[in-house]
This record gives structure tokens, C-alpha cells and sequence, in this order.
């Protein structure tokens, strides 16, 4: 089992906003998710996720003790009630210790947010509880205590500081609110206390606002967006104020700390009399600002979250994209010459504080490996912009049945070197985020798409290149690997939908539920293209070495289908805050669609998949066998209540290695959670040993720890005579920090687009529904026949103080929560249930809520 927080851990506890200590005796599984036995302060042993750790200290007591303690809810024995009085004793000792350590901190711990906070008022930072206690305590490391007084400092200052929502137990890391917000926060509450003249004004005008804001809408549901002629009065500069607190107190919140716009946001809600909810959620005050005509209808209220420091503005209107754009072409256009001040110190604006100059030639040009007319297969969706790898496949002379597969990769480490602007900028994004709405990408399309995107230069032109090459027989074994700088220039790009026609293969298996309009079909395939073979042996290549994988290393997959939406045109949107409210009419057209898991079918995509999974064992192999460090990623084996359960899991296995995900909850099944790694550990989802590792190579294009480990191969891959440094290029000391940082944010933007994905395709829904009703009468049932399938168990609804249950709609590709069950009725896992949509929320904690039919 994976496990973060052995027997023997301190661990703070925080849920609900009540806080307690306690020691972990047992980690378990139950409903497929990790929870601990932990021993409180109070003598009381409580069953918890481990989600609700907020700080910890390994090896707080012994093994021994924690042996001779039990982990049954009551001490069997004697000796178990003295081991446990034991731990409780040191538990209290720490609390007293830690209590009266934070009292002589003293007014120094109260100086602390000056000390970390952004410069600029308008500015997030972040801090992590070492890098804190570092401005109050310069001893190396420092004292336990010491950090854990700063962890409850900030904890305790949820006006200042706000945790990581997320992974807190793990990064220890703190969001620095923005002075400008501090100061409008303390306002608006101070407003809402004395009920100030600036509230009972903006009340007025917000409801005159909201109520033509619905008679619009009403009206003008469909059509083309567009904006609608109105007369408001602009907004007041204390108007300003109380709409920049309702827009700040957009992000995703736990009840780890206290919310400090939870008093005054209820009171303005309530005010205004006209929405009926008592709970005021993010997703309630995004409604609101629509209404209010401060954002548009569809705006993206995930992409709004201050974790993700998105630059909100188009584009065209973006200071950073236009300063970077322009250093781009500047430094194309003349190579080597220096940047103007005036560039600079816009630089210096946008924080970055680097090298601006990027490489006036190529510093790889005499190692490069040039593939001459070898074609390079770039198989990718419809509309892609970011072609960062392609497939190339030669016999091996001499060796019947051999084959050098190439895994060609695009190179912007050719002109971009480490420290300049653009790595800093990279690096602090991590990753490109896409989204229905737009793209942010990592680096400047200006750079990308025209100079490293496969394929993009006329034909013929050669493109510089990082291979990662692998030898493989017709039964798929692995039998040698190359890593080379490359050239390539015989481009053929190709969709998957084109591909599997080809193949004669299976398509990925989509579905319209609400109708509509549908995704574009990638143009037909020709009937003969030259390049047939070569596919087709790509085709077998990859199934030997995905089947092999399944029988060999028992891996599996399994999961639900999922909903999607695209967007069918560009949505327009407000900006900027506007001076006065600016209402829509009509609503951007969408596509809603439901997709089988990809693991489900035997497609291109699984072709592509394979090799790209091959490139970066290649990777790792490389770097083990030339003594260099690397950034890996590992994941630990599946894990089931019992051995039996895993046993069952994999007789069910489908030949691809696909698994009904209820058969996986039906027995308990959890999947420990990937992890960052400088070590060659086993990637058990992926199939890769423990001793070879895997190393993620293939798209630096967009995402940063690729982009970095193609400087460390690179630097290797140079004569001794040309590196810039006598070992590695970046050290494992450097390695280290940076690739948790790295993966922290790349965790981010995961769960930001699962909440995005999840947000529209209940607002498709929830239109969807609307419409329907409008035509048919609010009593209509859209979905007549709907069914939902048991996830996860019985569990009690305080608010409305009834049974709910998790669902899966597999119809609608979402999940739900079917309300108003009885909690004392069985029912399993697997369980189907005839339901009907009662509500949905939106926001960003989006749910549809079901009731029995």
C-alpha cells in the first residue's frame, strides 16, 4: 500500500473546521478510498480520510508502541489501554510544548505577512511553512516546533493566509492574499456591519440590474451571442469595491480554515432578495456577477481560481502575451542583438527576471543525426496546434524481423536556454491548459507554431528534433535504444479518426444524449497511401508490446465514460471590470458528446500511446546508463481489501486490459496516487519495472518537465569539450525542489480541468433541461428513462437530514447524487436506480442532483 503517513505519524486534523491531534495507528481502505485509524489527544481513536491531515511528523513514537497499542475503536486488553495512554501522553506533552513556544514567538510571528506577502497589492504569492518560519528562525533546519507554531499561525489567519486546498498535508503551502484584497475584504465587512449607505445603494442598483438581467435572458435564450442595448447608470467607485469582493471571493475553498468572506457574502445574498438559496457557494456568487453584468454568461468560472494565476484578458488585450510575442520576433528578426530598456523593464513588470537573449544558432548543429526522407508520421486530432511528436519506422540491415521505431520529439530547447525569460515564464506555468473557451500555452505560439510544431515549415524545410529511438522484434521485445539530436523533414500528418479507417480499426465509441450539433469528422482517408505499411507495422509493433504488457505485468484500466463540450465558435466575453453592467442575449453553441474510455477500444490512439510510453522508458534507460539524474514519475500497484479481490479484478480483464470500474469499487479497489521521483521506481499503471523508470520526454511543447529533461539529455549528449558544465547539467540537488514544485502545479491544473469539464457539461445539461421545459411546461421529465449506477455508500445529508448516495449516470457520462434514499436501505455497489434530475450546480464545486422515480 502507498502510504504518505506510516503508524507512528503526529497528524493535525482539521475537518469541519474543528482542529485535533492525534497519532495514526492504521492506515485502511474502505469504499476504495484511504483512511486512518488515528489516536486523538482525547484518548478517542477516529477513522478519517487522510485527506484531512493538514501537517504531520513521522516517527512521532515508536513502532513498538504503536504495535502494542492495536487499532481496533476500543483497547482490547490491558496492555493495549497502557500503550495507548503512553501515546496520548506524548500527544499532550507536544501540545503543551507547541502552545507555549507559540506564545513566546510573540509579536515577530505577527510580522509575518508583511514579510511574505507580493509587493505589487494586486499580486498572489506563495509560501511554503519552511520558507515562512525562514523570516522568524535561521537555523537549519529549524526546530519542529518552530514550524509547526508557523503552520498554526497561518491556519489561524485565513484573512492572510490561505492553504493549499488541494495538498496542503503534502506541500505545506500557503496562498499570500493580495494586500488590495485584504483591504477590500476588511470594507466590504465593515459595510455590511453598519449597513452603510454604499451597500444600501449598490443593493438598489444590483436589483434592477438582476431583474432585467433575467427578462433578457428569458426572452433571448438562443441565437448568437451578442450584447444587449441597455441604460445603466455606471457603477459608483464603492460599487467598485463591493463587485471586486464578490469576484475575489471566487476560488475553491475548504473547511480546513475558516472562509473569511463567509459572513458578509451570506448578508449581501440575502439583501438583495432575490435568490432563494441559504447556502452562498461560489457557483451562487458567479450567478450573481452574471446577472450583475459584470461577467458574461458563460464565463469561465474555473479558470477564474487565483491557484491557477491565469492571465483572464484576450490575447490581444494581454500586456504579458504582447511583451512576449514582441521579444520573440525581436529576437528572430535580429538574433544576438540585445532587447530595448523599454523591453526590459516591461520584463521587470511581469516578474520576469531573466536572460533575454535566446540562441543565434543552433549549439546541437554538429551532433545532429539528419533522417534524410524518412517519413514522420504526426498522428493527432482534428484542429491541433501543438504537434509535438511523430512516429518513423525502418528495417534493421542485416536482422530479419527487427525494426528501429523512432520516436521523433520537437526541439525549442534549440533557441531557448536555460534562465531565459521564456524558461522562467515555462516554469512558473508548467504546464498548457486547455480549455472549451481558449488555450493558455506554456510557451509563445509565436515560437511554437511557426519554428517547432511538426510539420509547420514548408515542405521539405528540416526541423531539429530530439529521438528517442527503440529496437523491437516482431514479438515485441525491447531489444536496444538511441537517444540523438535529430533533423527531419518528410512530415505526413494524419488524425486518428484517418488512421483507424486505414487499419481498419475501431473508432473511438461517442454518443449525442442531448443532440445537437456534432464534433467535425476528420476528412476521409486515401484509399492506398504509400505510406500504408509503415502504419500497419506501427499498428502490430504497438499491440505486441500492449499486449505483452497486459499479460506480463498485469496491468489494467478502468474507467467510466465521460462527458465532454466544445464550443462550436469563439464565445465573446467582458474582459475587463466595465464601468457599468453589459448584459447578453442569446448563448454560445455547443457540442455535448459522451466518450468511452480510450482503453476500451483498439485505436490509433492506443498506437501513439504505446510509443509514446516507449520513448520515455528510453529516456529514463538513458540516464541511468550515463549516471545523470532525472525527473520520473512512479505509481504503486493497485490494491484491494484482500488478495482474492485483486485476484477477480484481473480474471475480468478485458485482451486490452480494460475492467468495469464497479467491478474495481465492488472490491474495494485503490489506486494509490502517482508520485514524483528522481529514483528508477516501478510505474505500475504503465507497466514499467522497477530498476528502469519512466521519464516523461515527449512534449515540450507543453509541459515543462519535458522541456527540462531535454536540456539535461542534450547537455549529455555534447562532446565533453562543448558542455557549460563539468557533471550534470542540473544537479539532483536543483532536480529536487523543482520537481515537486513542478508536479504540485501540474496536480492544479489536472483537478482545474475536471472541475472544467465537469461545470460545463452540467450547465449543457442544465440548458438543456431549461429549454425543454420552456417548451413543454416546468413539469416536463427530459430524460424519461434516465438510470444511475451505485458508486459508493449510504451517507447522510445533515441539511435535509435524508439518506443520498453517489451515482454514475453512464448516459449522460457524469456522476451525481441521488438524494431523499433511505439510509438504512441496502444498496450495493452496481446497483441501478431509476432517477430523475431534481437540480444542478454549477460553479466550482458542480453536482447534478438526482431523486428516485
Amino acid at each position: 500500500m502507498h502510504e504518505d503517513f506510516p503508524p507512528g505519524t503526529f497528524v493535525e486534523i482539521r475537518r469541519n473546521q474543528v482542529v485535533t491531534y492525534g497519532v495514526i495507528l492504521q492506515l485502511q481502505i474502505m469504499d476504495a478510498r484511504q483512511h486512518a485509524m488515528t489516536l486523538t489527544y482525547t484518548g478517542e481513536v477516529w477513522p478519517h480520510l487522510t485527506t484531512d491531515i493538514t501537517y504531520s511528523i513521522p516517527s512521532f513514537v515508536s513502532q513498538d508502541l504503536i504495535y502494542r497499542s492495536g487499532t481496533s475503536y476500543e483497547a482490547a486488553n490491558v496492555a493495549e489501554t497502557v500503550a495507548r495512554l503512553n501515546v496520548v501522553e506524548q500527544i499532550r506533552t507536544f501540545a503543551r510544548r507547541h502552545e507555549r513556544h507559540f506564545m513566546t514567538m510573540g509579536k515577530d510571528i505577527t510580522k509575518l505577512y508583511e514579510a511574505v506577502r507580493h509587493p505589487d497589492p494586486d499580486c498572489w504569492a506563495d509560501v511554503t511553512t519552511p520558507e515562512a518560519t525562514r523570516h522568524l528562525d535561521v537555523r537549519k533546519p529549524p526546530p519542529i516546533l518552530t514550524l509547526f507554531s508557523v503552520h498554526s499561525h497561518m491556519m489561524s489567519r485565513p484573512l492572510y493566509f490561505v492553504a493549499d486546498p488541494r495538498n496542503h498535508k503534502s506541500t505545506h503551502r500557503f496562498s499570500v492574499r493580495p494586500l488590495s484584497h485584504v483591504q477590500t475584504i476588511i470594507q466590504v465587512n465593515d459595510w455590511v456591519r453598519s449597513y452603510d449607505p454604499a451597500l444600501q445603494s449598490f443593493l438598489q442598483k444590483a436589483r434592477n440590474v438582476i431583474t432585467r438581467a433575467r427578462q433578457i435572458r428569458q426572452k433571448f435564450s438562443q441565437g448568437e451571442p451578442r450584447q444587449a442595448q441597455t441604460s445603466f447608470e455606471p457603477w459608483s467607485s464603492t460599487d467598485l469595491v463591493i463587485i471586486r469582493y464578490l469576484q475575489h471571493s471566487l476560488r475553491t475553498t475548504r473547511t480546513t480554515q475558516e472562509d473569511p468572506y463567509e459572513t458578509a457574502l451570506p448578508n449581501i445574498a440575502k439583501r438583495l432578495g432575490l435568490y432563494s438559496e441559504e447556502i452562498v457557494n461560489p457557483g451562487l456568487t458567479h450567478t450573481m456577477l452574471c446577472e450583475l453584468g459584470v461577467l458574461s454568461p458563460w464565463d469561465d468560472v474555473v479558470m477564474r481560481t487565483p491557484e491557477l494565476r491565469l492571465d483572464l484578458l484576450p490575447p490581444s488585450m494581454s500586456n504579458e502575451t504582447q511583451t512576449l510575442t514582441a521579444l520573440v520576433e525581436n529576437n528572430m528578426g535580429s538574433p544576438g542583438l540585445p532587447v530595448s530598456s523599454s523591453m526590459k523593464t516591461k520584463l521587470v513588470e511581469l516578474h520576469l527576471d531573466g536572460s533575454t537573449e535566446l540562441h543565434p544558432g543552433d549549439p546541437y548543429e554538429t551532433i545532429r543525426h539528419d533522417f534524410g526522407d524518412l517519413p514522420v508520421y504526426v498522428v493527432d486530432d482534428l484542429g491541433a496546434h501543438e504537434l509535438d511528436d511523430g512516429l518513423s519506422i525502418e528495417d534493421v540491415p542485416g536482422e530479419q524481423g527487427s525494426y528501429w521505431v523512432h520516436i521523433h520529439v520537437a526541439d525549442p530547447t534549440t533557441i531557448i536556454p536555460p534562465g531565459h525569460v521564456l524558461d522562467l515564464r515555462a516554469r512558473s506555468r508548467a504546464t498548457t491548459l486547455y480549455s472549451a473557451h481558449r488555450t493558455w500555452p506554456m510557451l509563445p505560439p509565436a515560437l511554437t507554431q511557426p519554428l517547432f510544431s511538426l510539420g509547420s515549415k514548408a515542405s521539405g524545410e528540416t526541423q531539429p528534433v530530439l529521438t528517442f529511438s527503440v529496437k523491437l522484434n516482431d514479438a515485441g521485445d525491447f531489444l536496444d535504444y538511441k537517444v540523438r539530436a535529430g533533423l527531419v523533414r518528410n512530415f505526413h500528418i494524419i488524425q486518428y479518426d484517418m488512421v483507424d479507417q486505414l487499419l481498419g480499426l475501431e473508432s473511438i465509441v461517442r454518443s449525442y444524449p442531448l443532440g445537437g450539433p456534432r464534433l467535425q469528422e476528420s476528412q476521409k482517408a486515401p484509399l492506398t497511401p504509400a505510406f500504408l505499411p509503415d502504419l500497419q507495422k506501427l499498428y502490430e509493433l504497438a499491440h505486441k508490446v500492449s499486449t505483452r504488457a497486459v499479460l506480463e505485468k498485469s496491468i489494467l484500466f478502468f474507467g467510466f465514460p465521460s462527458a465532454e463540450v466544445n464550443f462550436e465558435t469563439p464565445a465573446p466575453s467582458n474582459s475587463t471590470l466595465p464601468a457599468e453592467p453589459v448584459l447578453w442575449k442569446g448563448y454560445p453553441s455547443m457540442i455535448f458528446y459522451v466518450e468511452q474510455p480510450h482503453e476500451t477500444s483498439n485505436t490509433s490512439r492506443r498506437i501513439v500511446a504505446d510509443f509514446m510510453k516507449l520513448a520515455c522508458r528510453v529516456a529514463s534507460r538513458f540516464c541511468l546508463d550515463r549516471g545523470i539524474p532525472a525527473l520520473r514519475r512512479a505509481s504503486a500497484p493497485l490494491h484491494a481489501a484482500d488478495g482474492k479481490g485483486m485476484e477477480d479484478i484481473l480474471r475480468l480483464r478485458s485482451p486490452l486490459g480494460h475492467v468495469d470500474p464497479i467491478e474495481c469499487l465492488k472490491r474495494n479497489v485503490f489506486a494509490p496516487p502517482g508520485e514524483p521521483t528522481l529514483e528508477p521506481l516501478e510505474h505500475w499503471s504503465l507497466g514499467i519495472p522497477h530498476g528502469e523508470g519512466y521519464c516523461r520526454v515527449t512534449s515540450p511543447l507543453r509541459r515543462y518537465s519535458d522541456l527540462l529533461m531535454h536540456w539535461q539529455i542534450k547537455h549529455e549528449l555534447l562532446p565533453v569539450s562543448k558542455r557549460t558544465a563539468p557533471g550534470p547539467l542540473f544537479p539532483e540537488e536543483y532536480l529536487k525542489p523543482v520537481m515537486f514544485r513542478l508536479f504540485d502545479k501540474e496536480k492544479a491544473v489536472q483537478l482545474a480541468s475536471i472541475l472544467y469539464r465537469k461545470h460545463w457539461t452540467i450547465a449543457c445539461i442544465s440548458r438543456h433541461i431549461q429549454n425543454l421545459r420552456l417548451e413543454h411546461g416546468s413539469d416536463f421529465n427530459c430524460f424519461p428513462d434516465l438510470m444511475a449506477q451505485v458508486i459508493g455508500p449510504v451517507g447522510f445529508d445533515t441539511r435535509n437530514v435524508t439518506g443520498q448516495v453517489p451515482v454514475m449516470i453512464r448516459h449522460l457520462g457524469v456522476r451525481g447524487l441521488v438524494k431523499g434514499v433511505d439510509q438504512k436501505s441496502p444498496l450495493p455497489v452496481g446497483t441501478m436506480l431509476p432517477v430523475k434530475v431534481t437540480e444542478t450546480h454549477l460553479g466550482l464545486a458542480p453536482m447534478i442532483i438526482l431523486s428516485l422515480r
